[in-house]
């Protein structure tokens, strides 16, 4: 493992098992990829999948991501979980409950026809299993317009807190409220599009659906 992959802040909350990285990366939907392009520094926000020991991202073939990603710069990415917002009795000791993992590598791009439809592939199955053999597959020209990226899983660290409050001992009788406010991502029931309304029953696998 690289240097610049291992914890320095609460090493103790530190993971590198790829087995608590995977439970991570399945049940998060969002991630954040890092790049640098024309010395600038970005951040940006994009639906993502782990297809083995590789993060799959997908973008259009004449944007950022895919022009400097493609051509192998570095990257970074970044996934949060937010379990909890942690109430201590001092503002100084008040934090939330979160389990992250970030990763840095380089990109490949997904070439080949079958290569990049099996990247579409585990890309949309992320999203809602079972809707890749009920949809419309990519057509020929919408594959050329997509480029996908493949980073492997090589440096990585993953990071946890969770439990009450930490408090200083000359804290503990303060007249404040301690605890912790637990969150979780849900989903709503499903909302048929204006153009399908009364035409088609609810596919089971949209009605059973539920956020990891």
């Amino acid at each position: 493992m690289k240097d610049h992959a291992r914890l320095r802040a609460h090493s103790e909350r530190g993971s590198y098992d790829r087995d608590t990285l995977h439970e991570i990366l399945d049940e998060s939907l969002i991630c954040h990829v890092a790049l640098v392009q024309d010395g600038q520094v970005f951040n940006i926000p994009m639906l993502f999948a782990r297809d083995g020991n590789s993060v799959l991202l997908h973008a259009s073939v004449k944007g950022r991501i895919y022009g400097t990603l493609s051509k192998g710069s570095d990257v970074c990415i970044a996934v949060t979980l937010l379990d909890g917002i942690v109430v201590a009795k001092s503002a100084f000791h008040s934090s939330m409950n979160y389990r992250s993992a970030v990763i840095f590598g380089k990109g490949e791009p997904v070439e080949g026809r079958e290569e990049k439809m099996s990247a579409a592939r585990v890309i949309t199955e992320k999203m809602v299993k079972g809707r890749w053999a009920d949809c419309r597959l990519p057509k020929e020209n919408e594959l050329k317009s997509t480029g996908f990226l493949r980073f492997n899983i090589n440096d990585f660290s993953c990071k946890k807190r969770e439990g009450d409050p930490v408090e200083d001992p000359e804290d503990l009788g303060l007249p404040y409220w301690s605890g912790v406010i637990p969150l979780s991502l849900r989903n709503d029931p499903p909302q048929v599009s204006k153009t399908d309304r009364g035409k088609m029953d609810l596919p089971s696998y949209v009605r059973d659906w539920k956020i990891n």
